[in-house]
């Protein structure tokens, strides 16, 4: 409501034949009613009406600008570089991403923290980016010599790179076999680097066989979770599987191995602090592309907002055209460099 339909709202209360009998109209050369009544419905609207539209904005953490800094002091975002330097609009933008950042780290969630941020014209856009489990155990997974001939008991052995100690995963086994006629007790056996192991008695799995001829067919996905981490008998320390080095399939009284594959990962971190391949799977990021930033993006709070939401046991990326910038150096003529964070030499 402006300043003018506040006046003829006060012009509305007058007793009647008042407004006809005073002269209510603009002249400023001989300032009379008018002019009062017009200063002060002036009044009236700095004071009152103004003051009601600006609450009902200050309520709206997206359009507060005066109760905007007790947004930030609630949320604990009075320190971050978007809430020292950034423009209103940005920590407008960083406050509520913040309330955001309570919905869970689902994909729909990150984008809807994300877009505070960036901006983007389809928050849709905004890929996050996780990794494929299938190529992951596709990538872990340690082939034997295959096809083979067997005659009574065959070992075979595959190499497994990777360190830490065994996954809470433990050990999957891929494997095809054939049997000829009824033989007798047919078994796999894989031994870890270790010399742990596990057995499989091929009996268990005869419901499992498809007969071709004389031939038993067996194509089988064989678990170990026995290699997996658990906990001592004492109560309290963990027994952890080595993973890195050789490992041994042993197989007897099976006719044929058509394929055979290991899958098992390292988990944790090993002697010299490095990760097992495993770590692979708690890796996510977001993809912000240069081309689709709105106007005002901002990258620092997003890379903020990102380490807050990042879960312990996970590790989170932002990535600017592809490239981290969750942690970003003094690099000069680096135009995503923040001055004064870094000492050059």
């Amino acid at each position: 409501m402006d300043a003018k339909e506040l006046l003829d709202f006060l012009v509305q209360g007058l007793p009647p034949g008042l407004s006809d009998s005073w002269d209510l109209q603009p002249n400023p050369a001989d300032p009379d009613f008018y002019e009062e009544l017009y200063a002060l419905a002036q009044g009236v609207k700095w004071a009152v009406t103004d003051r009601i539209e600006r609450l009902r904005a200050e309520r709206n953490p997206a359009t507060a600008v005066e109760k905007l800094e007790d947004y930030e002091l609630a949320l604990g975002l009075l320190q971050t570089r978007t809430g020292q330097f950034g423009t209103i609009a940005q920590r407008q933008g960083q406050v509520v991403g913040r309330f955001r950042e309570s919905g869970g780290l689902t994909k729909f969630a990150i984008r809807t923290v994300m877009q505070s941020y960036l901006r983007y014209a389809d928050p849709a856009d905004i890929l996050v980016i996780e990794a494929d489990r299938a190529a992951t155990k596709a990538v872990h997974t340690y082939a034997f010599t295959a096809p083979l001939v067997l005659t009574g008991v065959t070992n075979l052995t595959v190499n497994v790179p990777d360190d830490s100690y065994v996954s809470d995963g433990g050990v999957q086994l891929r494997i095809g076999v054939e049997t000829i006629g009824a033989p007798t007790a047919p078994v796999i056996e894989i031994t870890g680097p270790d010399g742990f192991k596990h057995r499989w008695d091929i009996a268990y799995y005869e419901s499992l066989g498809v007969v071709v001829g004389a031939n038993t067919v067996f194509d089988l996905e064989l678990r170990a979770q026995d290699f997996a981490p658990r906990l001592a008998d004492d109560g309290y320390t963990w027994v952890r599987r080595r993973i890195n080095g050789t490992w041994t399939l042993t197989l007897r009284n099976l006719d044929k191995l058509n394929f055979a594959g290991l899958f098992v990962e390292g988990v944790g971190r090993n002697a010299a602090g490095q990760d097992g391949r495993g770590a692979a799977l708690f890796e996510w990021g977001v993809l912000a592309e240069t081309a689709k930033l709105g106007a005002g993006a901002d990258l620092l709070g997003a890379a903020e907002a990102v380490r807050r939401m990042d879960h312990c046991h996970l590790n989170g990326h932002l990535l600017l055209d592809g490239h981290d910038i969750t942690s970003l150096a003094a690099i000069p003529d680096d135009p995503n460099a923040i001055p004064d964070e870094g000492i050059p030499g």
